[in-house]
């Protein structure tokens, strides 16, 4: 299957699906130190804070799963979780935290799929 035919086939399933599936995403703080500015002397203050545990796949992840593939094994999802098919990327919000979000990538989801279940 090519990419195009990829795309619409997920645009299909998005719709049959019923449900926004660019919606799905993972977001956490991944620690280390911001500045508080304006401090006394002139200085930044550093502020550290701890990460938080990466969260659980969303269910609505666990749902299109079980709509797309009802079948599926265990070890086949757990081969699937390791293919990329999250879309990862780190952001530094309006306080200086820094956040990792992972959304997921429906097209290596289908290949996936069709790697490991087919």
């Amino acid at each position: 299957m090519n990419v195009k035919n990829k795309y619409l086939l997920a645009d299909e399933i998005e719709k049959s699906f019923g449900k926004k599936v660019s919606d799905i995403k993972k977001e956490w703080k991944v620690g280390g130190v911001h500045y508080n500015g304006g401090s006394w002397g002139g200085r930044d203050e550093a502020v550290g804070y701890e990460p938080e545990i990466e969260p659980e796949d969303p269910i609505l992840f666990i749902e299109l799963l079980e709509y797309l593939k009802p079948n599926m094994t265990f070890l086949q999802f757990k081969k699937i979780e390791s293919e990329g098919i999250w879309n990862c990327r780190v952001y530094e919000d309006a306080t200086g935290e820094f956040h990792a979000e992972k959304t997921l990538d429906l097209v290596r989801l289908l290949e996936s799929i069709e790697k490991h279940c087919l």
